[in-house]
């Protein structure tokens, strides 16, 4: 296979956004609301995937399974809307 033959493919939005843990209803929501692509490229860009900051985190607690807790209460307050 020579250079011509290969083809680069852009990540759509809603694939960066399901990289950096978002939802497909995420990206449906964000849409709806009106926000641009360019905006959602920015938005994801600006995110933290939530393994890593669990394994930030993790030096930090004494109960090896607290962190993940305290950021699953968060996502589930902040961040995931009722019925995804």
């Amino acid at each position: 296979m020579n250079n011509k033959e290969l083809r680069i493919r852009k990540l759509t939005p809603c694939e960066c956004l399901k990289l950096m843990g978002f939802t497909p209803s995420d990206y449906r929501s964000l849409k709806e609301i009106g926000m641009s692509d360019s905006a959602i490229y920015h938005m994801a860009g600006d995110s933290i995937i939530t393994t890593v900051l669990v394994s930030l985190l993790n030096p930090f607690v004494n109960d090896e399974h607290e962190h993940i807790k305290i950021i699953e209460n968060y996502v589930k307050s902040k961040i995931i809307e009722k019925g995804d």
